[in-house]
């Protein structure tokens, strides 16, 4: 009967495993989630100073967290308490039991039901629950990947060539979400199409979803109206400026093989050559880490420049411009997207408005969604004032552009949208997230050996001071009774072995 009750006992502990399994990978999808989120838009973090609100924040999640773990580590150490009590108690009710109801009880009777409760404990106290205990987290498991593969299919881009090897990008009726969650998409109802030799500038406001436009065409944001097709390889140059550790060569080539020629007519094109004439050792001067240090305008058509030696197909420049001065954009343009890139499909998200009567199309996005669309002498023909579209925008005030708006690296945009939806949960309500202003200490380190504040802080975290003194007491008190216990039975075996040797020599007299 007992041995029933522990079993349906262990069976309910299993059903709080399963839950509190659950819930645990949730809270930690959660933070893990929040925590990329934040690493990700760190810059602008730390650019408004709101590094406490987001501790906070993560704090709070993490201590949910721990409440679940506590609550499961809990159980396992009632279950493996169990194994050492569980079989005593059910030895002890058991001959009690048998005593209340008057039944003799020998000596063989006690030898053979304390040894089958012996072979019972381990299969019923440690390795039932344990079974219990994996299969519920199993089941878990297999749940949330049930759910993943369960997600609807991301369709993959087509970047090679069709059958009649025609180039192209098309868009039709694109529309889609960074958050799924969200009322107003992030770009809606797009449509053009765009073939070899031809020039798509897109411009507009700030937030607009000109970045995202190209997210689209690399296939990181996915439709969920219309649709979107690539034929070609593709070329992407992104916001913001990258550079690998090595010379300035090897970043240009990225792989390729070198090729002189070509080589110097991509650094014309890219404005580089005075630039190169400065380095000590020109292109050869390696950067990054430890290397020269390169400007923002050098970063930016370092990479351009990469793009170029590609060789590609489709090139997607995200304001390439806007980091040099008017002079090298001016030649940026001319000599690289108007003459190098003459024959390919460019598409230039730009804010220089100046270039737009070059352009094969224009697209202007407001409102994330388009505008107008054509080319520069029909927008003439038609009375469409261009630049009467943007006025209105720097008219309006309290406009920000950090949070909500791709102007630092497009892939941020969705991570700042989110960090500027938690930042509300983690300030008060009567608080403006976009002014706030935290005033913190100067960061430091410490050096030398850990002191005991580390410890107390690493001891604490699981439970306070009175749950730690009680079981250090507890164990030293163990610790004792296996000692007192051993001492007990040597003097107990010396006292045995005294009394046999001396009735052995009394006998042998």
């Amino acid at each position: 009967m007992v041995l029933i009750i522990l079993l349906l006992l262990q069976s309910c502990v299993g059903n709080s495993f399963s839950s509190l399994r659950s819930k645990t990978a949730a809270l930690t999808d959660d933070r893990i989630r929040i925590m990329s989120e934040v690493i990700t838009g760190i810059k602008t973090i730390k650019m408004n100073a709101w590094e406490k609100s987001f501790i906070d924040l993560i704090t709070r999640l993490r201590r949910k967290e721990i409440s679940k773990i506590l609550k499961s580590s809990y159980l396992r150490a009632m279950n493996l308490a169990s194994f050492f009590a569980v079989s005593k108690i059910m030895i002890f009710v058991t001959f009690i039991t048998n005593e209340l109801l008057d039944n003799r009880i020998t000596a063989s009777q006690v030898f053979v039901v304390v040894m089958l409760f012996e072979a019972l404990r381990f299969s019923s106290t440690l390795y039932f629950p344990m079974a219990i205990e994996k299969v519920s987290e199993a089941i878990v498991s297999i749940q949330r990947i049930k759910n993943f593969l369960s997600l609807d299919e991301i369709p993959q881009l087509n970047t090679q060539l069709p059958s009649d090897g025609e180039m192209m990008v098309n868009m039709q009726d694109f529309t889609a979400f960074w958050d799924e969650e969200s009322e107003s998409p992030t770009l809606k109802g797009l449509s053009f199409t765009v073939r070899p030799g031809e020039l798509l500038t897109v411009v507009g406001p700030v937030g607009a979803g000109k970045s995202s436009l190209l997210r689209a065409l690399l296939g990181e944001l996915a439709p969920s109206q219309g649709k979107v097709s690539v034929h070609g390889r593709i070329a992407y140059v992104s916001q913001q400026p990258w550079l690998f550790p090595g010379t300035v060569r090897s970043n240009i080539l990225f792989g390729k093989k070198y090729e002189e020629e070509r080589y110097k007519e991509v650094i014309k094109a890219c404005a580089l050559e005075e630039d190169l004439q400065n380095l000590k050792e020109r292109d050869l001067t390696v950067t990054g880490d430890g290397g020269t240090p390169l400007s923002e305008g050098q970063k930016a058509r370092v990479s351009l420049a990469r793009a170029v030696y590609q060789d590609a197909d489709i090139y997607l420049l995200d304001d390439p411009l806007s980091a040099v001065d008017a002079r090298v954009s001016r030649h940026l343009f001319e000599l690289c997207v108007r003459q190098a890139l003459k024959e390919k499909i460019t598409i230039l998200v730009t804010h220089q408005l100046q270039y737009l009567k070059d352009a094969s199309q224009i697209l202007i996005l407001k409102d994330d969604k388009t505008v107008e669309r054509g080319t520069y002498s029909e927008f003439l023909k038609s009375g469409v004032d261009i630049f009467s579209l943007f006025e209105k925008r720097n008219k309006q005030p309290g406009s920000s552009p950090v949070l909500g708006t791709p102007t630092l690296i497009p892939s941020l945009w969705f991570g700042l949208h989110r960090l500027q939806t938690l930042l509300k949960d983690a300030v008060p309500e009567d608080q403006d997230t976009e002014n706030i202003q935290v005033t913190l200490p100067l960061e430091d380190y410490l050096e030398g050996k850990v002191g005991f504040k580390t410890y107390k802080n690493y001891f604490t975290a699981g439970a306070g001071w009175p749950l730690i003194t009680f079981l250090i007491l507890v164990n030293i008190a163990a610790q004792l009774r296996k000692g007192i216990y051993f001492g007990l039975d040597e003097v107990s075996l010396k006292c045995q072995v005294q009394t046999g040797f001396q009735a052995y020599s009394s006998k042998k007299k």
